[in-house]
């Protein structure tokens, strides 16, 4: 429940952002590494090893009452190679479902249309590992 807590956390602290950037390692190497480089007012969420149920789940649990009052310009989802491959960080308890590029795509179409719903003015883009599974970019 960590991440949930620090999404929550995040959430509430930061109610105006210019960008919410959601996903796995790849934005959680971004934030490690180049975090004094973002722009303003771009907020990193991200952990390593994330398929995207766990991504899902973890904004469902966050859902009442924190996301809905996040006004965020935009949402970037990043998210889905390890639904591909296999997280890396995968423990008996925590471990990505593999499956098919289209079906990590519509896992990734039901993170847009989450974000969606929270706020109807938010540019939400998702990309799902499409260099390495030709998945659809939605």
């Amino acid at each position: 429940h960590g991440h949930v807590d620090s999404l929550r956390l995040l959430l509430r602290s930061r109610s105006r952002l210019d960008a919410l950037l959601l996903g796995d390692s790849h934005f959680e190497r971004l934030q490690k590494h180049f975090a004094p480089a973002l722009p303003r007012g771009t907020v990193v969420h991200a952990v390593g090893g994330d398929g995207v149920e766990h991504l899902l789940l973890r904004l469902h649990l966050t859902w009442g009452g924190c996301l809905a009052t996040v006004h965020a310009r935009s949402f970037v989802l990043l998210c889905g190679i390890n639904n591909l491959i296999g997280g890396m960080r995968e423990t008996p308890t925590r471990k990505s479902a593999r499956c098919s590029p289209a079906q990590a795509a519509a896992g990734l179409q039901r993170l847009v249309d989450l974000l969606r719903a929270a706020t109807a003015a938010a540019s939400v883009t998702g990309h799902a590992a499409a260099a390495c599974a030709r998945v659809p970019r939605l």
